[in-house]
Formats: structure tokens, sequence, C-alpha cells
């Protein structure tokens, strides 16, 4: 009584009871309820025989309790036929191992019998031997089945065990009476109204208040014989107040009880009260350590307790529908129960098998503090989840929390009725219920019919804990860690616990017709979890052996989430439980200082554990940021439709890109895409998809143009069932399919207002806006491999949305659309300056990234400029910043400079996906259905029957298209040469998948060598190599097991050597399966992949060369477009500097550019490049030309113009067709370049510039170098190579492709594979006739090679069926262009003598009218080609003295 200091009186008298072992044990479907009912019956017989009335209160204290158990056990007997089952199983299992070691030891006696006679046993010795160990293995089974059966094992269902079990009970005059026990029950249950006026004295049956404390030495509660305890306990104490009372109810809650009586007295009424026995509680626990294990596996043996459990207690007679488990919990118990925890473990069992001990995950708390309060849950300790699993990936702590959570409970009740008046829940007696009693409910206005759980996870205070004095990396924070591994375990974890329970001894068979009892995690309606944070630290490995991971450093942030159930009824006839479909409302995030880093550990970490793997890793900065806002509103709800269903906002972002990075990056994708390549290879729906054509009796694909009324009426049946009435779906859905138009594709638009991805993002057929993305001051930091430089893209805003459009019909497809709307605005580039640049070889963390203020546009300033303005450059283009330093353009650590100025950029891209008509789509409520909507499709329908805007009928093509308006660079050669290694080195393709599509076009060629009528043969191939990659992972599966065992045994024994040598070997085996699991099922996707192109390939050939229905349209005949791709630039200016990066030496300048990209089904490509205006100016000092290159207005020129569409004239288009490849060759349909007369003034100086700037490293070429080009081309110009042909001199042999491969490895393959990786086959190619005006000036004063104003004509070059590499193309351009140009250099040479314009033109007419002075003009060509000196009247005389 002393521990109790809330207790007046100080002593009591006392009753006590002492016991060794006491058990309960309940046979199995032993009614005891009745019993225990009739025994009750039996005693309010007798008290009412006396007359003998209650009296909840005397005006003695009772006496208190004090009963010591050494044992208490509580047994509940399980079904015989259940753990027979199982034992017999076990034996059966048993008995096989037995039988197989039986045999093994004949297998080794007669194989040591042959060994020894050194002769065969005859055969029917050996046949007799084993048909008798046969039947000696069926009586040993026999025998113990029977000793089995003859002494059968009692087996329990449940069974409580608690041991040094103690229990006082302390009765007080604080709690004594009638006024001071209704006190002390409304200070407990504080939240419930109390029933009963001032004036009103409440009647109770049984009324008690009392103090108690409970001990326990050990606790344990477990089903059957499973391995894993349902709850264990060990110090366990719980003391506090705890309080009982029955109230007596109304006349309509009081049931009349029968009591049999022998004659001559007969039955005897007795009244019994209905309502229930409730606890009020104020209890606190402390626990050593708390066990406790659950998982989907034990709900069957749950289900046979429940059973048991309702013969124990008797059910209500009430015809309402009983109350689930937690609404009966709130009626029995109120009240707080706080309970403290030195160790907290809960094991949620991961698999379907209740006997596995290694597959589950372990919640674990430590220093855990509960505190349970009507409607809520608070947590407040350390929690670890840990992954158990028999790998090497057990025991991986996957997450960390410490401090604090709380779990709130709403329960929602029936017209808002308070759920704690648990006082209004009386029970009522059947017979004296008015009405249809179907329809009553005792317990309507308490009854739940859903919850509303608020989850709050907040970690700050334990931060708080810690002084400012302190290692701040050493605080206590929320961490994850995850493996891919770890990832799929999951997976599998939620699928085991969201697997659907079967019922359990349930139906007419058992006679338990009861209805199914509702699951707790379908009662949810809204779910708002909530996670407040100071820090937080999340880790990813790819896998434990690659040594590649992520880790993300976060600091304060919160994340909010709300989501709703809602339970979607089956339709059909068959009678289903609806599904439960979790819909995400709204989430909401704020992140503040997150960073990003790549992972990369050495080869010495294998040994350490998956826990400890980041310890000593190598950390490479990949991105941080200031701060990013995350918004997320649900609208199908909602009335005020939001903006955007998605919204992120990101401040100050910060990235790097190197080669460090990369080669992290694209190892942690090659390891993901492998993971999907073998689940995606092992599929057994690969063999079905590879069939030959039949040739004959097969019917075409039908196209999504091909759209027939008859055809729609039995695809499009289950449109809109839910929508409207199905004939009247199909007569709208046919009716938009009654307009189609062909919109020509060989057209290419111009204009920006004409862009197709502008037309198709502009339409005002947006249904949903779904994503706006906002990046402001972000910058992007690119550093190549071979250069010390770096470069850094910044942009001071960019928005980026997505929305969904409207399902409907376009070009008779039934079709999907997305589309994407970038704009990046305040577009910069900064580079190094080159006499700094080594400092951009610092950490990442380190890097000198510029400041807000170099990234925000800046408007114009009101006063003096700043001196670090005016010494840098200000923001034009070719300024330099620093690192914000007044001295930092002269001192400072590092120096950038603007290489492009502010700039805007606009990105469209739409997409379409055609809707698969299947016997379960429902698109109906996609379709419009509004009465404003169709009348807006019916206006739009009747105004393209009308024949206009041919071009604003929507095709379903995906388009992608990016407009530049101004683009102005500034670099130096140090930075191009950065440039380039950026894009070279950086940006490429990494060499294993290099390698991984060279193997593709290896097997692809292999593959074309032989024949695909076999086709049985390639599936009994592919089959066997998907069964030998199962068998390895069996295998690894094994060895995996095998080592984590042996790694068990060696923490046990961690000086075992043997152990150590075991678990080494087992690693090595384990990393060498997994490596030629990787090889072979690469392979096997190789295969797969070249397969299906090759049974593709037939399929189309094959249903070409059917006969066509005469009444086809052509129309339909022809191939779609499926993707369209779109570059244009307005205006562009590159200026080219010294090394300083601040004289210009040359400018150059182009306008209206346009590249389009057009990609057909049948994998045909079509490009298309123009470019409106071009000039390339030399600002070298002291130069005597200004514009090295820029178009020549010239009257009599007109017919050599360029047009466009729309009239805008070009300076050049290049126009490229290609066809699908023959072979692995490309194929060009049609090449064709148009160019309008140029002018050419260049200089010597000029051009040694110009190669010092693009090729620093690489010094002119020497002389000859071109001839032997041309003799090289000449010998082969004669000679058409075929489509696949390799005989003579053809370009893959000169050079060196074929020369340069070992003997052995060129085979036809490879000679096919080397061919079609160079050779191009050019069917037509068309270079119309260039009008040039040239004039150069060599390096010295006067050169034989200065021409001023010279007029050349480039003539048309045409070139039919050619297979050429792309090397040989320009080679025969170069030599036919020489051909002509030499000629008309020699003319113009020849008659230079300082005369004037009209005289050349005299000259020039005089030549062509007279055949003997040209010939005479090439005799001198050959004479004196590069000797001619420059004279004003000699040079003739001299042509005429050598004649």
């Amino acid at each position: 009584r002393q521990t109790f200091s809330d207790l007046k009186t100080r002593t009591n008298r006392v009753w006590s009871f002492r016991t060794g072992t006491w058990v309960c044990h309940f046979p199995y479907k032993y009614d005891f309820a009745s019993t225990f009912d009739k025994a009750v019956n039996v005693w309010k017989w007798v008290k009412g025989l006396y007359r003998k009335k209650s009296h909840p209160f005397r005006s003695r204290l009772p006496p208190d309790l004090l009963i010591n158990i050494s044992e208490f056990r509580f047994e509940l007997a399980d079904w015989s036929f259940e753990f027979r089952l199982h034992d017999n199983h076990e034996l059966m299992m048993d008995e096989w191992l037995e039988s197989e070691k039986r045999r093994r030891v004949l297998d080794q006696k007669m194989a040591a019998i042959r060994k020894q006679r050194g002769e065969m046993l005859p055969a029917k010795k050996v046949e007799e031997l084993y048909c008798q160990l046969a039947k000696a293995n069926i009586n040993i089974y026999l025998n113990r089945s029977r000793k089995l059966y003859a002494n059968p094992a009692r087996d329990n269902l449940l069974t409580w065990s608690v041991t040094d079990f103690k229990l006082t009970v302390l009765a007080d005059e604080s709690m004594h009476g009638m006024e001071n026990a209704m006190t002390t029950i409304r200070t407990i249950d504080n939240v419930s109204p109390f029933p009963f006026k001032n004036d009103q004295e409440p009647e109770f049956v049984t009324l008690w208040c009392r103090c108690i404390c409970l001990r326990a030495a050990k606790h344990q509660v477990r089903l059957r014989n499973y391995p894993q305890c349902l709850m264990d306990y060990s110090d366990w104490k719980i003391y506090g107040k705890f309080c009982g009372a029955e109230q007596k109810g109304p006349p309509s809650s009081q049931r009349t009880e029968y009591v049999h009586l022998p004659a001559p007295w007969g039955p005897a009424k007795v009244q019994r009260n209905m309502p229930a026995l409730k606890f009020y509680h104020d209890l606190s626990s402390e626990v050593h350590v708390f066990n406790m294990a659950w998982g989907p596996c034990w709900e069957p043996a749950w289900g046979q307790v429940n059973l048991a459990t309702n013969l124990l207690a008797k059910m209500t007679i009430d015809p309402s529908r009983p109350l689930p488990w937690w609404d009966k919990s709130r009626n029995l118990f109120h009240g707080r129960l706080a309970m403290s925890m030195d160790r907290a473990n809960l094991l949620h069992l991961a698999s379907l098998d209740p006997y596995n001990t290694t597959e589950h995950v372990h919640w674990d708390w430590k220093n855990l503090y509960m505190d349970w309060t009507p409607g809520c849950f608070l947590y407040k300790g350390d929690l670890d989840i840990h992954i158990r699993n028999a790998s090497k990936y057990d025991d991986v702590r996957f997450m960390h929390l410490p401090q604090l959570m709380e779990w709130k409970f709403k329960w929602v009740c029936l017209d808002g009725a308070d759920p704690n008046n648990h006082h209004q829940a009386l029970p009522h007696a059947p017979d004296k219920i008015e009405g249809d009693l179907s329809e009553h409910d005792s317990y309507r206005y308490f009854r739940s019919r859903n919850i509303d759980l608020e989850i709050n996870l907040d970690t700050r205070s334990h931060c708080r804990e810690y002084s400012p004095g302190k290692d701040p990396s050493k605080r206590d924070k929320p961490e994850m860690l995850l493996y891919s591994t770890t990832l799929r375990w999951l997976s599998n974890f939620m699928y085991a616990v969201n697997a659907v329970s079967r019922p359990v001894c349930k139906g007419p068979i058992f006679g338990n017709e009861a209805p199914p009892k509702l699951k707790l995690s379908r009662h949810y309606r809204n779910v708002t979890p909530s996670f407040i944070f100071p820090e937080l630290r999340v880790r990813y490995w790819s896998s434990y052996a690659q040594q590649l991971g992520i880790e993300w450093i976060c600091g304060a942030g919160n994340i909010d989430s709300h989501f709703r159930l809602k339970l979607v009824p089956h339709e059909g006839n068959l009678i289903r439980r609806s599904q439960g479909v979790w819909q995400v409302m709204a989430t909401a995030c704020d992140l503040s200082n997150t960073k990003i880093y790549l992972l990369k550990r050495n080869e010495s970490g294998n040994d350490q554990s998956p826990s400890s793997r980041s310890l000593g890793a190598e950390r490479n900065f990949l991105l941080s940021l200031s701060s990013m806002s995350y918004r997320r509103d649900n609208v199908s709800d909602g009335v005020d439709t939001p903006d955007h269903v998605h919204s992120l906002i990101v401040h100050n972002l910060k990235a790097m890109w190197t080669t460090e990075n990369r080669d992290v990056g694209y190892g942690l994708y090659e390891g993901y895409n492998k993971a999907a390549v073998l689940r995606r290879n092992l599929s057994t729906k690969v063999h079905s998809r590879l069939r030959a054509p039949t040739g004959e009796g097969e019917t075409p694909s039908r196209k999504g143009s091909q759209v027939t009324p008859e055809s729609e009426l039995s695809s499009s049946a289950s449109f809109g069932q839910k929508a409207m009435d199905p004939s009247q779906m199909l007569h709208k859905l046919l009716a938009e399919t009654g307009n189609r138009f062909v919109v020509g594709t060989d057209e290419q638009v111009t204009s920006q207002q004409n862009m197709r991805g502008i037309i198709a993002c502009s339409m005002d057929d947006v249904v949903n806006k779904n994503w706006l993305i906002n990046f402001v001051n972000c910058q992007v930091m690119l550093k190549g491999p071979q250069t010390q430089g770096y470069l850094i893209m910044t942009a001071a805003k960019a928005d980026f949305r997505n929305r969904d459009h409207q399902v409907k019909w376009r070009d008779g497809q039934l079709t999907t659309k997305s589309s994407w709307e970038a704009s990046l605005d305040g577009t910069q580039v900064f580079a190094t300056v080159e006499r700094n640049a080594a400092s951009s070889g610092q950490d990442g963390e380190n890097v000198p990234w510029l400041s807000v203020g170099d990234i925000e546009p800046r408007g114009p300033s009101p006063g003096m400029l700043d001196i670090s303005d005016l010494m840098g450059g200000g923001q034009a283009i070719g300024g330099v910043v620093g690192d914000g330093s007044h001295h930092a353009l002269f001192t400072g650590t590092f120096q950038l400079q603007r290489i492009m100025s502010r700039c805007t950029c606009h990105m469209y891209y739409v997409g379409y996906e055609a809707l698969v008509d299947t016997e379960h789509s429902d698109y109906g409520h996609l379709l419009p259905s509004t009465p404003a909507m169709e009348d807006k499709l019916a206006a739009e329908k009747e105004r393209l029957s009308s024949g206009h805007n041919l071009l604003d009928v929507e095709k379903p093509v995906n388009v992608l298209t990016i407009i530049q308006p101004d683009l102005e660079i500034c670099t130096n050669a140090s930075q191009f040469t950065m440039l380039l290694d950026i894009v070279e080195n950086l940006l490429y393709v990494e060499p294993v998948m290099r390698e991984h599509w060279e193997r593709v076009d290896r097997m692809r060629f292999t593959l074309r060598l032989t024949s695909t009528d076999d086709v049985e043969r390639h599936r009994d191939t592919l089959a066997k190599m998907q069964n030998c990659i199962r068998l390895r992972l069996t295998n690894m599966r094994q060895l995996e097991r095998k080592l984590y065992r042996t790694d068990r045994q060696l923490d046990i024994n961690p000086s075992d050597n043997d152990l150590y040598e075991e678990s080494m070997v087992l690693r090595e085996k384990l990393a060498e399966e997994k490596e030629r699991l990787n090889e072979e099922s690469e392979e096997l996707g190789i295969i797969i992949r070249c397969f299906k192109e090759i049974f593709l390939d037939e399929k189309t050939r094959s249903s070409s060369l059917r006969p066509q229905n005469p009444d086809q349209d052509h129309e339909e005949e022809e191939t779609s477009v499926v993707r369209t791709t779109e570059v244009m630039f307005r205006e562009v200016k590159w200026h080219v500097t010294d090394k300083d990066g601040q004289l210009n030496i040359a400018q150059f300048e182009m306008k209206d550019f346009l590249y389009e990209k057009v990609n057909k089904s049948d994998d045909s490509v079509a490009h298309c490049f123009e470019l409106g205006w071009i000039r390339l100016q030399n600002l070298l000092p002291n130069s005597i030309y200004t514009d090295v290159i820029k178009p020549r207005h010239q009257t009599g020129l007109r017919s050599h113009g360029v047009t466009g569409v729309g009239g805008r004239s070009l300076t050049l288009r290049v126009i490229c067709k290609v066809r699908p490849p023959v072979g692995g060759i490309s194929v060009k349909d049609h090449v064709e370049v148009n160019a309008v007369p140029l002018t050419i003034q260049l200089t010597y100086q000029f051009f040694k510039r110009m190669m010092s700037f693009f090729f620093p490293d690489r010094s002119l070429a020497p002389p000859g170098a071109d001839d032997a080009d041309d003799r090289a081309m000449s010998s082969a110009d004669t000679r058409n190579a075929t489509l696949l042909g390799l005989s003579g001199n053809t370009g893959l042999e000169r050079h060196g492709s074929l020369a340069s491969l070992p003997p052995q490895a060129v085979d036809d393959v490879d000679k096919m594979k080397l061919r079609a990786a160079k050779n191009n086959t050019f069917l037509y190619i068309k270079i119309t006739q260039v009008p040039l005006c040239v004039s150069y000036k060599g390096e010295k004063d006067k050169n034989i090679e200065d021409v001023r104003d010279f007029n050349v004509n480039i003539p048309m070059l045409e070139y039919h069926s050619m297979t050429w590499t792309w090397h040989d193309f320009a080679m025969a351009v170069k030599r036919d262009c020489k051909k002509q140009l030499v000629s008309q250099l020699i003319k113009e040479k020849l008659h230079i003598s300082g005369r004037g314009h009209q005289h050349h033109a005299a000259a020039a007419e005089t030549t062509n009218t007279e055949s003997s002075s040209t010939a005479e003009m090439d005799k001198a060509k050959i004479l004196f080609g590069n000797s001619l000196r420059r004279s004003d009247s000699g040079r003739r005389s001299m042509i005429f003295r050598k004649k």
C-alpha cells in the first residue's frame, strides 16, 4: 500500500491466495459460455428465492486481495484433424529423407560388391534387392505411423502462460462509496459525457474501484507450435487504478431466462441485465523486454482462435449486427494505459509459411514509452526497422526514426454523433423491440462508419537535446538504407501482407454461416501522415557487390499527405468483395539544404556488413538545392479545380556532371536494366510471340486509319458502358470518324506560328493540368576529363508544364494526348578563363558557383555602376565574373567568362497513345458527354466538312519542337576545346553500351544467315537458355542461404578458421555465379530481340507480297508519320575571340535556322535543313576583307534563289530522305542541296587563325595530301558497288576496316557488320548549281593564288544508285568540283592583265566562241600550272612563244 501515494487508508485486512500451478484447459468445441450462463441463471434464481439484493457498497471497506501463482496456463485445444494432418506431413517428409539415405547406402554397397568381385551382378538379383528395400520402406513408414497415432500428442491452438504471477488488489476510502466511485470514474473517463443528471442517482448492477499491482517474470502467448511467440514479455509490472461498472439497463435492456425445475414447480423466470460490464483504468506498465510477432500466415490459426473464443463468452441476443472488435474495445475499455519498455521488438512475418523464422521485418524500439488514451497512441523512442532474410543482406537497418510517433484516431459515426458517448449504446431484448428486427440497430449512433487516421512523426525534439557545442554530424537523425534487393524484397513483403485471407471452418458444412467480419484495413476513410524532421539521410546501393550507390542528405523539412480509401464494388454476377483503392488527395513536401552524392566503394570493402558499407565510401557531388516545395491536389472530388495537380518549385539548384558521376550513373542504370531484362527474358510469353508468318489464311493487323462501322460495332462495344447507352456511344464514336482529311507531310512548315508542336499544345482540349515545375536560379556544371576548365549553364527561371488532353478520335484512332511545354528564361553559359582554369579541379562542394546576382536578370542601374561590373564587362557577352571581391577579376580564386548571353528557349512536346479495345476497357468517362462539349465537337466537324483549315486537322503524331529566338555566343580557343571535350568525352554513350550494341549487331547479322522456317528449333533453344538461367538462379539462392547459415555460425564462433574460409569460398562462388548469370541473361536478351526483329520483318514482307484489294484506297497504303522533331533558331551570333576572351577574331551570324525530322511507321526518316541568312566576318586588324562569307545579291542571279514555304527566301536548304535499312545498310532515298549565290572573301591570315582556333594541336596538311585522296578516289570512280558486294577495292578495304582485323575474325558476319557500319546506299543525289564570287589574299603581299572578285560556278552534280561511305561521297563531290573549278581558275589567271571588268567579259566571250583559244588555254594550264607569274602584258606573248 505504500507504493500508492494517493491512498488514504493506511492498513486494511487482506485475503491471500497462493498456488503452484493453475491450468485452464478448454477442449475443442466445448461450449463453456452456455454452461457458465446456466450457472449464473441458477445463482440469480437462488438469490431471488431468498430475496437477496446486491449492494454495490457497504459501510465497511472490503478486504484487499493478494494472489500468488507460480505458473498459470490457459489453453484452447486444437482440432485433432489439424494437428494430425500436420504430424502426418512431417512424418512423410522425414520418411522420404530416410528412404533416400537407405537407397544411397544400398547403392554404395552394390558398387563395392561390383568392385570387389570384378564381375556384374545378375540383373534379377539387383532388382530383387531394390524391391526388398521398397517393401522395407513401406513397413517402416507404417510402423512409425501406427506409433504416432497410438499415442497422439495433445496440441493446443492457443497457449497463454504466466510465470511467477503476483496480483495485489487494494481498496481505499477515496474510492469507496457511490459518490467517490463515480468521481473516480469521471476522472478516468473524462472524454465521455456523463449519462446521469445531478438529481438522478445512478443504478449499477456491479460497481467497484481498486488499485492494482501486477507482476510477472514471464508472460507468453503462443499459437499452436509455431516457433515465434505471439507475445513474450519479461519482467512485467503493471499498476494503477482499475474500476468496473455494469449499469442497470432500462426494461427494454432486460432479458428473461428460465431455470428448468422439476415438477411440481416448473420453469422459473430470471431477469438478466443486458448492458456489458465496462472497465475504467489509469494504468502504468513497465516491461524489460517486449516481443511480439504477427503475419498474414497466422490469420488462419487466429480465425480458429476467434471461433473458439465464441464458445467462451455468450453472444448477445440483441438482433443488431455484431460490433467489430475495435468498437467493442471502445465500448468496454476506457481510460489511459502507459507502458515503458527498455526494448520492444515487433516481428512482422513476410512469408506465407508460419514456421519460417528468417523472413520478417523487425521493428526494434529502444527506451520506448507508449501512452494510450482514447483515440490516440503516442510512441516515444528510437525506432530501427531491420530487414531479416536468409541472405547476405540479413540484418540491414532499413530505417532509423528517433523520438516521436503519434497515431490519432477519429471515429466517424452516423449523423455526427459523439463517438465517446458509449453510455447510449444499450442492447435491447428481441421481445421488447417494436417493428422489423432486421432493421433494428441498438448501436446506431455508436457504431463507427469509418476511421480518419492521422499519423505524426516528429524527430525534432530529439535533436534539440544536443548542446550547440557538440558535433552536429553525431546527432541522431532519421536515416534510410536501401538496396535494390531490399526494394524487391519489400515488394514481395507487401504482396504477402495484402494477400486475401481465406475463410476458415465457415459454411454450412462446419455449421458456421456467420457473415464475414470487417477488416480494420478496409475501415479507414482518410489517412493523413505527416513527417517532420530537422535532417534526413537516405542511402541507396545498387547491390552488395557492385559498390555503387546514391546518398541524399536533406536539411529541415516536412512531408504531409492525405490519402482516401475508396471501396469499388465488383460488377458482375459473381459475389466478390469490393476492391479497395487508395487515392492521393493531397501531398505537400518542403525540403531545404538538400544535397545528393554518388557513392563508390573500393573492392576492399566486400567483407563489411551491409549496414556499414557507407563508411569510407568515395562521395562525388551530384546536385544541391537550397529549398524545394512540392504540392499535389486531387481534382476528382474537389469543387475548385486547382491550376495544376502537381506543383514543384526548386530554388538555387546546383548540379555537377563529371566523368566520375557519369560512370557511377551508368553503373546504377546498368544494374537496374539487367534486373529488368532478366525478368523480361524469363517470361513465358516470349515463346508465344516467336511465330513465323503462315502466308495464307493470316489476316494482317488492322491499321488505326482503317476504321469501318462494322469493325467498330464489334470492337467498341465496351466503351462508355457507364456513361450512356452503348448504341448512343457507338453512334457518337462513328460519327466522329466521318470526316478524314489528308495533310501532306512533305511540306515543311517554317514560321513559328505554324510549328506543329505549338499548334498541338495550344488547342483548347485540355482536361487536366498535370504538372507545373519551376526552377529558380539553377546552374549546372559540366567538366570534361581532358581539359582543366569547366562550363556552367545557368537559367534564371525554368518552367515546365504538363497537360492531359481530351481522349477522342484523331484520324480514325481513339487516342490519348499529353503535352509538355518548357520555357527557359535568362539562360546563360559561363566558362573558365584559361589562365586560372586549374582551379576547376576542386572538390564538387567547393566549386566556386555563381552568385544569385549573376544569374538573375538586372534592370537599369539607378546610380553609378559597381567597380566589379565596370572591370568585368557587366552583363554583356564576354563579361568576366569573380568570387565577389573587387580584386577577384585579377587576383581572385577563379574567373568565369560569360560565353552565352541571356536568352530564352521554348520547347514543346506532344505525345499520343492509341487506346487498345479490350473486354475490360471502359473509356466512356473520357469521351465528351456534356451537351456543351458535344455542341463544340459538332461545330468542329461542320467546320472541317466545309473544307476550311485543313491544316488544323489533328493527327496523332508525336511532336518535339525547340525554338531559340536569339542566341549570342563568345568563345576563345581553349573554351572551344573544352566544349569539344565535354561533347566527345562526357556526353557520350558508355563503352559498355557500345559493346552491347556491337553484340546486338553481330547477332542480328548472324540470324540473317539462318533460316526462320525452323521456328521450333529456335523456340527450343530459347527454352533451354531460360531453363539454364532459372537453374543458375536457384543455385544462387542456395548459395546465399548456405552463406547465411555459415555467417551465423561464424558470429557465434569468430575464431573458427574453417568457417571463415568456407564463408570466403562461398562469397567467391556467389560472385562467379552472378557474373555468369548477367552474361547469359544479356545474351538471351539479345537473341530474343533479334528473333523478334527477324520475325516481324518476315511477317511484314509476307503481308506486302499478298495480293491487295483493288478497291482499297491509296491513302491507306501509305505509311503514317509517328514522330516529328523541329528545331528553330531566329538569330544566332558567334563571336570567335582571342586567348584572352576579349578581342574578336571573327563573327558568325545566321538567321531563320530550321531543322525538321520526320519519322514514319516503316522506319523511314525525312530530314530538312533550312537557313534563311548567313554571314561570316573577319575582324582581324588590317584585314582587306571584312565579310568572309555572305549571300550574293545580284539582279542577274535571281534564277539561283532558294524559296521556302510561303515565299520565304532561303540561303541554304538540305533535304535528305532515308529509307529503312536493307541488310543493315542505310539507304538514302533522296539527297538534295540548294544554295543561293555566295560571296567568299578569304585571307591566308584568317584561314591560319581559324585553323589554330579549331585545331590548336594539328598542323596544316602537307602538300599533295589532297592529290593522294583524288588518286584513291579516281581509281574507284567507275565502279558502282552493289548493295551487299564486297569485291575489289571498295571503301571498306580502302580505309583498312578489314585489314585491321585478325585473320580469324574476318568471317561473313564481320564482313556484313563492317559493311553495314561504313556504307550507305545513295539512290539519288542532287546538288544544284551555285555561283560564287571568290576573293583570296595569300600570305605575302603578292601571291600567284591571289584572286579578287573571281566569278566561278559550282556545277550541278547528280549521282544515281551509288554505294559509298561518307568519305567516298565527299571525295566524289570534291573531285567533280575540282575538275570544273581548276579550268575556270586557269582561265581567270591567264586573262588577268590589269584591265577592267569589261575586258574580262570580252575575253570570256572570245574564249567561248573560239575553240582554238580553249585548246591553247588547256595546254598552258598543263605546262605552266604552278609556275605562272603575274605580269601586265607578257603573259599571252609567253604562251604563244612556248607554243
